[in-house]
């Protein structure tokens, strides 16, 4: 979980196996946050381009004449 979090392996460790279990949790919730941020943005990012696309479509269904 260390390497896949990217946090390494510091100076500064914990040494209980409840601190462990802790930094543990929050590593997996620090991963899922990343990935559903990460997921959010480019969702937006796709619809802004389907809609867009979809804009441009009924542009030149128009004929270039206003709607």
């Amino acid at each position: 979980m260390t390497v896949l979090a990217t946090v390494g392996f510091g100076d500064i460790a914990p040494v209980t196996t409840i601190a462990r279990v802790a930094v543990m949790v929050q590593m997996v919730l620090d991963i899922a946050f990343i990935g559903l941020a990460a997921k959010v943005l480019f969702g937006a990012a796709d619809r802004g381009m389907r809609n867009r696309a979809a804009g441009e479509r009924a542009d030149d269904d128009t004929g270039g004449r206003p709607g």
